[in-house]
């Protein structure tokens, strides 16, 4: 599974097994700067341009 990010906002994954997507998602806070998993528990958190932070 990859995790891809555009300069929008938006969110895909990606199956690489099958090589399709299988989710997408906005985050509606403008473009993400910054893209950090937490190797313990695999939790993504995405940095945004205004100061944002999400967890996902």
């Amino acid at each position: 599974m990859c995790l891809f990010q555009n300069s929008k906002g938006y969110l895909s994954y990606i199956d690489v097994s099958i090589g399709e997507k299988v989710a997408g998602y906005s985050t509606q806070m403008g473009r993400l700067d910054v893209m950090c998993q937490n190797p313990s528990n695999a939790i993504v958190t995405l940095g945004h341009s205004g100061g944002m932070g999400t967890t996902c």
